[in-house]
């Protein structure tokens, strides 16, 4: 299983996936569904509860736990 991270103030994982594809504009897990896409500014948002999050730095690891909290943050 893989997690998605997102930064925006602070480090989200998003999670767990058998697997993800990152493209150039999409991340989409498994089954093609879009997890993460770009925007027209270059940010990334996500689907649902998150949509008004402009995220950025997508990291995909094995854990929900990022190993370096503190990086990446604005």
């Amino acid at each position: 299983m893989v997690y998605l991270h997102l930064c925006c103030e602070g480090w989200r994982a998003f999670g767990p996936f058998r697997h993800l594809t990152l493209l150039a504009t999409a991340i989409t897990d498994e089954q093609d569904r879009v997890v993460a896409f770009r925007d027209g500014e270059g940010a990334w948002r996500t689907p649902g509860i998150f949509i008004n999050y402009a995220w950025r730095s997508p990291m995909v690891i094995s854990t929900d736990v990022h190993p370096h909290p503190n990086r990446g943050k604005a």
